[in-house]
């Protein structure tokens, strides 16, 4: 395994002490794969999940009637490990390239040596599927929360991660379809949040003016 993807595996929670001749020892050589921008990430028909080496892309529901941003992911995100280890594997979601994406790709087999070599990888995988269900948790609440301007805070809340400024990674249109409401209905919940000095905005751009407020008044 190349120095600097192995790296970029113990920086990840997952692999959070873990020596780094184990991960070297028990997973050997691990592909590195690229994808294009625009493309879409391959789901091949064996178990897997994938670290994110470099680059940018967004996961959407599979349905592709309706197209449904769950989460964007970047350097460092994991992506594929609630199939890995689903019983009939499906495919869960969709993801798509915003820019040239390169991933470290880890097969079942990988994945099951270093479940038998490591205790400690063992646990870890255990709090981020715990993780995982909880962010789900959170992203259906935002989308059945009630009103527009109460699923328009949780979501602003969940894009935000943490930030009081951030660019909006979607379009409104999409933002829409997200919450399940028309898109004249976002703009008027928009106009409320911003009303009520919870919001500012300047295009893509979104400022949370004060978050703890605009969250104890919607959840």
């Amino acid at each position: 395994m190349e120095s600097n993807h192995l790296q970029t595996l113990m920086e990840h929670p997952l692999f959070d002490g873990i020596p780094a001749e184990t991960l070297a020892a028990v997973l050997g050589h691990v592909p590195a794969v690229r994808v294009p921008s625009g493309s879409e990430i391959p789901h091949p028909e064996e178990r897997w999940m994938a670290l994110v080496l470099h680059g940018h892309a967004k996961v959407y529901s599979s349905d592709i009637a309706r197209q449904v941003l769950l989460r964007t992911i970047g350097k460092g995100d994991l992506i594929g490990i609630a199939q890995l280890f689903a019983e009939s594997a499906p495919r869960m979601s969709r993801m798509v390239a915003d820019r040239e994406t390169e991933l470290l790709w880890l097969d079942e087999a990988a994945v099951r040596r270093l479940l038998d070599a490591s205790p400690r990888f063992r646990d870890n995988c255990l709090a981020f599927l715990a993780e995982r269900i909880a962010f789900l948790n959170r992203k259906i609440a935002a989308v059945t929360a009630g009103n527009a301007e109460r699923r328009l805070a949780l979501m602003l809340d969940r894009l935000a991660d943490g930030q009081d400024t951030f660019l909006l990674p979607i379009s409104m249109q999409s933002l829409a379809d997200t919450l399940d409401i028309s898109r004249a209905s976002l703009y008027r919940a928009l106009e409320t949040l911003e009303q009520d000095g919870f919001l500012t905005r300047t295009g893509k751009q979104f400022r949370l003016t004060d978050r703890p407020a605009m969250l104890a008044r919607y959840h």
